[in-house]
């Protein structure tokens, strides 16, 4: 289910609705907290808005979930490129 928001979110995105993209990208991290890829989008769409502190503290949480993810040795949930 957060794949599916996270492709939404990116296609709002590309129609330029930041707002909806917002809205799907946080279902996306809702459904799957470690999906950093997702949490990445989503710090892009509050950039887009304006939202630069909010879009700046998410960028650092996502940093440090794909750091977790390297230093368990698993790999980094950043499979589908947002946008």
């Amino acid at each position: 289910m957060a794949i599916a928001h996270n492709q939404i979110g990116c296609l709002a995105v590309r129609g330029g609705d930041a707002a909806s993209a917002e809205k799907e990208f946080r279902n996306a991290v809702h459904a799957s907290p470690a999906y950093t890829q997702a949490w990445i989008n989503l710090a892009a769409a509050l950039a887009m808005q304006s939202k630069i502190s909010d879009a700046l503290s998410l960028g650092d949480q996502a940093i440090s979930l794909d750091e977790a993810a390297i230093a368990s040795g698993g790999m980094a949930p950043t499979t589908f490129p947002g946008f």
